[in-house]
């Protein structure tokens, strides 16, 4: 008996286990971060800010997906999460669109968190939901605060990796998506 507990233990992390895994992308999920965010560090969530995506009078909150993040207090830790799941190329029907223009400039905002230390954008074709091969490509971020991007001339997925360092007393990775129609 207890050989086929084992066994299925071990099924069940082999399983559980590359859901974890960096190339495995965002989680689908609905649930919503805090929206106010406010330093000093005591007073974050134990998740990453929210990437609130801002063109003109429209906005959209990115869909929240991996992410590994700290709260130090002290210099020492005093909690980290752990989120992963599936690809963002599968998460369409729950992904928000922000309704603009194509081409458009938008601004990436945080909250009120500190901009993240490094910051990636990826753009998809709107064709490439459910592809997880596909090749997206790199977007140029505006050196501006806070930072923007322009959108590709037709529909399509974005994929935001941000990154904090731990210096003000959180800090950690995140990955965020959007899409246009």
């Amino acid at each position: 008996m207890k050989k086929y507990i084992v066994m299925l233990l071990v099924i069940t992390c082999m399983t559980i286990l590359p859901a974890c895994s960096e190339d495995t992308g965002n989680t689908c999920t609905t649930e919503t971060n805090p929206e106010n965010y406010s330093v000093p560090a005591e007073k974050l969530s134990g998740e990453p800010p929210v990437l609130t995506v801002i063109c003109g009078d429209k906005s959209v909150n990115a869909l929240s997906g991996n992410y590994e993040w700290e709260l130090y207090d002290g210099g020492e830790l005093d909690s980290a999460a752990i989120a992963c799941g599936v690809h963002p190329l599968q998460c369409k029907d729950i992904t928000p669109v922000l309704n603009v223009p194509g081409g458009s400039t938008v601004s990436l905002t945080f909250g009120d968190a500190p901009l993240p230390g490094r910051l990636n954008v990826t753009c998809y074709d709107a064709a490439d939901w459910d592809n997880m091969d596909a090749p997206g490509h790199m977007l140029d971020i505006m050196e501006s605060a806070p930072p923007q991007i322009r959108l590709a001339k037709s529909a399509a997925i974005y994929v935001v990796n941000a990154e904090w360092n731990s210096e003000a007393g959180y800090g950690g990775s995140a990955e965020y998506s959007f899409c246009t129609e």
